[in-house]
């Protein structure tokens, strides 16, 4: 609990007056009242020692070499006890435990030199207010919450100390969310719900970013807005609507860039060309356009140059736009289905196999074509 005020970034909810040295003994005062007192720079302590504003005992934690050893113990202003734990040459050993200042259990937890074990949490009425598990110092198991009736307030499941899968419910009872993680991080479907059982939103997630299509409703079920998501970033329809259910607002995007309505309407028709591309000029939507469009289909429909050639693949370089960086690309089989793609490689690429091999991230003397899999 202390451990700030020993290592100095000390914190005591009011300005440091003052700091004196009486021989070995270091003193410490805040508004001309002693806070904290111990031997020197504490390395040599045998306890340090802490009072509130009123004169009273705030804590008082023994020490060997420096650091807390055996029970420690914190008291509130009114001199009831609100913590004791113990210490096993700076680490915590064993139980500990929490009080409100009224007296009530707060909080009770295992430790196992220094490692977590286990953590109970109580309300001041009385009702247990959360419980967690610990394997090896991470949260392990269903972690349960709840509010001070007594009703589930929110159950969560960990392995290795992330979470796998949650639950939270309002008071009352009802169902407020759903969610479900991988490596920590949300992963597949979300939903939530209004506090009247009314869906409130759905989407999917992919490694934390929303993937795929979110949608979310008013609370009479009415459909608010509808987005679609792609690795984190709107790509392609997003539309709002109001409480009438009439559209306020639409809007196209490609990879979270804006794109015009007329361009929307050649992409949503397949009637974007190379032409059309070369012609935008707004530099953002232009590269996001070529993107989606396909260097394959690019070069079908603009001159370039073939730089080298190994069997049926091709390294090729076109500058396809004055204000752009020159495309240097690489058109290679697939050897298990034998369709043809276009990749884009760095622009001082010279031959197929060192672009190839650029996009395994190897070396070109290191790439060996009949490896690839």
């Amino acid at each position: 609990m202390v451990n700030q005020f020993v290592s100095g970034n000390m914190s005591f909810g009011d300005r440091v007056v003052s700091r004196i040295m009486k021989g070995t003994e270091s003193q410490t005062w805040l508004g001309g009242r002693l806070a904290l007192k111990g031997e020197g720079n504490y390395a040599g302590s045998t306890e340090a020692v802490g009072y509130h504003h009123n004169g009273c005992l705030r804590f008082r934690y023994p020490m060997n070499n420096g650091k807390f050893h055996g029970v420690c113990r914190c008291w509130a202003g009114n001199e009831q006890l609100i913590v004791e734990e113990f210490y096993e040459h700076g680490k915590l050993h064993g139980v500990s435990k929490e009080w409100y200042d009224s007296g009530a259990i707060k909080k009770q937890s295992m430790h196992l030199k220094g490692e977590p074990c286990s953590e109970r949490e109580w309300h001041e009425n009385g009702q247990a207010a959360s419980e967690s598990v610990f394997v090896k110092g991470k949260l392990s198991g269903t972690r349960r919450a709840w509010y001070r009736d007594g009703q589930p307030q929110s159950e969560y499941g960990y392995r290795d100390g992330l979470p796998v899968w949650g639950k939270q419910w309002y008071f009352g009872g009802q169902i407020a969310c759903e969610e479900n993680f991988r490596e920590g991080r949300l992963y597949g479907a979300q939903r939530g719900w209004y506090q009247n059982g009314v869906v409130k939103h759905e989407c999917r997630y992919l490694d934390g970013m929303p993937d795929g299509v979110q949608r979310t409703w008013f609370p009479d079920a009415q459909l608010q807005a509808e987005y679609h998501y792609r690795e984190g970033r709107r790509h392609g329809l997003c539309q709002d609507w109001d409480e009438r259910g009439e559209l306020i607002k639409r809007k196209y995007f490609l990879r979270d860039t804006l794109i015009p309505k007329r361009l929307e309407r050649l992409i949503l028709s397949d009637s974007l060309n190379a032409k059309v591309i070369l012609s935008i000029k707004n530099a953002a939507v232009r590269r996001v356009c070529l993107e989606s469009f396909g260097y394959a289909r690019l070069l079908s429909q603009v001159e370039h140059k073939i730089v080298d050639r190994d069997g049926e693949q091709e390294l090729v370089k076109l500058r396809w736009h004055p204000r752009e960086e020159i495309l240097c690309l690489v058109k290679v089989k697939c050897p298990s289905t034998g369709a043809f793609y276009t990749l884009r490689v760095p622009p001082g690429m010279k031959t197929v196999k060192a672009a190839v091999a650029w996009t395994f991230d190897v070396n070109s003397d290191e790439y060996d074509p009949i490896q690839e899999t």
